[in-house]
């Protein structure tokens, strides 16, 4: 098997690269053990190991406002409103959930799901509504500033 693998991969050397890599792996595959390996003597697996759940991370990040006005400020500057809405969503979330923002900033929770869907479309009054209540405000700067 491995003198026809590898006379396949010097023959098709001129040809294209990609057959190359592609009968490597072949080859790398009929290699590998399948044998359970405890990677090394210091007795470290993936499933000893504590994955962090990023979400759970980040809505209690976003508790901090001063984290919630950057991570705001950063997904604006991308100038895409549905990842700004879902940002902002996260916050609203972050920061007791959207019965307690609806209640804070005079909406019906229906309403205020809406505003947050992929179609919503907050007036500036809402959002100032909704950013008041999170302790942010809308700011404007110059374009080379910001």
């Amino acid at each position: 098997m491995w003198d026809r693998d590898c006379g396949f991969i010097t023959a098709n050397i001129a040809i294209s690269l990609s057959s190359c890599w592609v009968a490597g792996i072949r080859l790398l595959n009929r290699a590998t053990s399948t044998e359970r390996s405890d990677c090394g003597s210091s007795g470290w697996s993936l499933t000893n190991m504590r994955l962090k759940n990023y979400r759970e991370d980040l809505l209690e990040r976003l508790k901090d406002a001063d984290y919630a006005a950057e991570y705001l400020a950063q997904v604006l500057a991308e100038n895409d409103k549905a990842a700004f809405l879902m940002a902002l969503k996260d916050v609203v979330e972050a920061t007791g959930g959207m019965s307690a923002m609806a209640k804070r900033v005079g909406l019906k929770r229906p309403s205020l799901y809406k505003v947050f869907s992929k179609r919503g479309n907050p007036t500036l009054d809402t959002l100032q509504a909704i950013l008041e209540a999170l302790g942010l405000r809308v700011t404007i700067a110059t374009a080379k500033t910001a």
